[in-house]
């Protein structure tokens, strides 16, 4: 039925008796009692999850009192009853969300039921789209430990010392489930909730974990860690002479002096530093060593020296090591020759040396700097062609001791 009308209602009767047809009309009124003809028309847009929406009623009885409810997959409520406005707003619950956990939108069905007191006239329902908003995305939360715990000793992480283990804690949203983490560390990535990263460089470091839940929504967690500059400690000799018992310079000495710069990165104070004086006769393998305890916890020692026994007749290697916290160091070996002879001819072991004692059997020694104004005066050797070079050569070689030069003229 439409408003606004005037209908027309013809009454027969369904049967005659004795051929006659009659009809009553008390008070020539009559009573229209209607069957979904005053149903209201429902009308909305479609709406996102979590805000206000408006539902519009097109009614066609005043009188009439209207039940509104909403079905979304499993979950129902009753957004109204017993209500006789145009317009009802609601706010479709964020917990719908649930209903669709692998794309970012849910049907809702509305249904708007009509009555005539308390009899039900009939209902209309309409369905609609609505988006799950952006704040319906996973969580992520991330925590970080250093595995060698350096952090716990020096309250920051190593450069190259400290490994950084990155834990992500994750979890859907509204019966979304994770797919897929990815965790980066400066330049370093990894696939999982869980990754270990070296730290070559120092300063402020991003650890970022990006967690993407079955809709294919998002989120992002970020922090910085802090890595303390850390180089690998070094010592440099930088003279190393024969000396007196008090270290002064003399040729003819029965001690050894090295004089020596070190550094080692401090971390705040807090790393060691440990220097050692290691000296062993030339041509040996068994080195003595001399812990220089003056030196202990100097980071950055200058000009520093130290002092030992070394027999006049002996040539020594020197070398100091320093040692922190993380490792150690040693210096390049340099050579304290033996006191200063101008030359020395030792028949006994066909041995002659100039600036220091003759000690090695038939050779030359040198104490020397050794200065050659003329260069190096080689016999040639003569072969028929260079086809035949080869034997030359073995036989030249096969004279040669171990670990010497010599040089060959063609």
């Amino acid at each position: 039925l439409l408003p606004g009308q005037t209908y027309y209602i013809w009454i027969f009767p369904g049967s005659d008796e004795y051929g006659w047809y009659y009809g009553y009309r008390s008070s020539y009124t009559s009573t229209l009692v209607t069957s979904g003809a005053a149903m209201s028309d429902i009308t909305a847009d479609n709406g996102t999850l979590g805000f206000e929406h408006t539902i519009k009623l097109t009614r066609y009885g005043s009188d009439m009192t209207h039940t509104i409810t909403a079905k979304c997959g499993g979950a129902s409520l009753t957004i109204a009853s017993g209500v006789k406005t145009d317009t009802v707003k609601w706010t479709p619950p964020l917990e719908w969300s649930a209903q669709n956990t692998t794309e970012t939108a849910v049907p809702v069905t509305i249904t708007c039921v009509t009555y005539n007191g308390s009899t039900k006239l009939g209902s209309r329902s309409i369905t609609l789209t609505f988006a799950i908003p952006a704040s319906v995305k996973p969580a992520a939360s991330i925590a970080t430990s250093d595995v060698k715990g350096y952090l716990d000793t020096y309250g920051s992480y190593i450069q190259g010392k400290s490994q950084v283990k990155v834990q992500v804690a994750s979890e859907g949203a509204y019966g979304s489930t994770v797919k897929s983490c990815v965790i980066s560390c400066g330049s370093q990535t990894a696939t999982g909730t869980s990754g270990t990263f070296s730290l070559p460089s120092s300063g402020k470091v991003t650890v970022k974990a990006v967690v993407t839940d079955s809709r294919g929504r998002t989120t992002t967690d970020t922090t910085t860690i802090t890595v303390a500059a850390y180089a690998v400690p070094t010592v440099h000799i930088t003279s190393a002479y024969r000396c007196d018992a008090d270290g002064n310079e003399n040729g003819e000495g029965e001690h050894g002096a090295v004089v020596f710069n070190g550094n080692v990165t401090s971390l705040n104070g807090e790393n060691e530093a440990n220097y050692t004086l290691k000296y062993r006769v030339q041509g040996t393998s068994y080195w003595t060593s001399i812990a220089i305890s003056d030196l202990s916890g100097n980071y950055a020692p200058a000009g520093a020296s130290q002092v030992f026994l070394a027999y006049s007749q002996n040539i020594y290697e020197v070398c100091v090591a320093v040692r922190d916290a993380f490792g150690s160091t040693e210096s390049t070996y340099r050579v304290i020759p033996a006191s200063f002879v101008l030359v020395q001819c030792m028949r006994s072991i066909s041995a002659i040396s100039f600036g220091m004692p003759a000690t090695v059997e038939k050779a030359v020694q040198l104490g020397l700097k050794l200065m050659l104004y003329k260069g190096i005066k080689m016999t040639a050797v003569q072969v028929a062609s260079w086809d035949v070079i080869d034997a030359a050569l073995d036989v030249a070689v096969s004279n040669v001791d171990d670990g010497s030069i010599d040089f060959c003229l063609f």
